[in-house]
């Protein structure tokens, strides 16, 4: 079997954001004096809570990190992720686009920030402080991508400790085997939320549903596809087997409101695939 390296490499997403949520001292002064209470509590402020331009700008860099998050793999720790090679393209053209987007929304925002330091200072009235803005705040959101090889204890041009070697070989061993825990995780949540749905009634409390229920189970087994970097057939079958499941009813989610029989046979198609991927990999769970 090749090495984790030859499939995959580790990418880094950095990003900063600005944080809207300030301390205002002298609130906080006020109430310690009203109640004669000190340390009991800071009072926090939100800056630019009516700002649409802020909130489009906030809202891309989190789609940064969703789509990170989304199309890569856990690794050891909290910093690079795993993304197969397979996806590089993918991924970069992607990322490349939402952060193109993200830079265009934060140049609307900088062009427009005295407008809207103006707009909030009249909507906080007297816990306004001048001093909670930054001057530029361009300079307070950013993003970076880093790219790295996965380490591989073959890549060491000189002699390391055996006990070090070990604990590499290890690491690389067990992000490779939560691999499998990662892809079912991702693929029960919406899967098991269709099959809760459709066991209800469409006439019963709970019973609504949105056509992205399908949708979501659909797009997620495709996505996980390319993330099974093992190429390990079981994962395959059941991803495969979970898109006949879903994919029949895409389209059709009219239909599932309502014919109850149909819904009925959803709903047990569904949980049906879910007591499978159980018997399958429910140890890795």
């Amino acid at each position: 079997m090749s090495n984790l390296s030859d499939k995959a490499m580790l990418v880094k997403l950095k990003r900063g954001m600005f944080d809207p949520n300030v301390m205002d001292r002298t609130i906080t002064e006020n109430v310690e004096h009203q109640t004669g209470v000190k340390n009991g509590g800071r009072y926090k402020k939100r800056l630019l809570a009516e700002s649409a331009m802020f909130k489009r700008v906030t809202e891309a860099w989190s789609a940064l990190y969703t789509y990170h998050q989304q199309h890569t793999l856990p690794w050891t720790d909290n910093g690079p992720r795993l993304l197969p090679s397979c996806m590089y393209l993918e991924y970069t053209e992607a990322m490349r686009n939402l952060r193109g987007e993200a830079d265009k929304r934060l140049k609307v925002l900088a062009d427009n920030w005295l407008r809207e330091i103006q707009h909030d200072s009249a909507r906080l009235g007297i816990m306004y402080n001048p001093e909670d803005y930054p001057s530029d705040i361009a300079s307070r959101f950013y993003h970076d991508i880093q790219f790295l090889p996965v380490p591989n204890t073959g890549d060491f041009r000189v002699q390391i400790d055996d006990a070090d070697r070990m604990s590499l070989e290890r690491a690389i061993a067990e992000a490779e085997a939560n691999i499998t825990n990662h892809l079912i995780t991702e693929l029960m949540e919406p899967l098991q939320r269709m099959a809760a749905k459709l066991a209800v009634p469409a006439d019963q409390k709970g019973g609504v549903f949105r056509n992205t229920l399908i949708e979501n189970v659909v797009e997620t087994a495709e996505r996980l596809k390319k993330l099974n970097v093992n190429n390990d057939p079981a994962m395959s079958s059941v991803l495969d087997q979970v898109v006949g499941v879903a994919a029949q009813y895409h389209g059709k989610e009219d239909m599932l409101r309502g014919d109850t029989q149909a819904r009925q046979q959803a709903a047990t198609e569904a949980q049906t695939t879910i007591d499978n991927i159980m018997d399958i990999f429910g140890g890795a769970l």
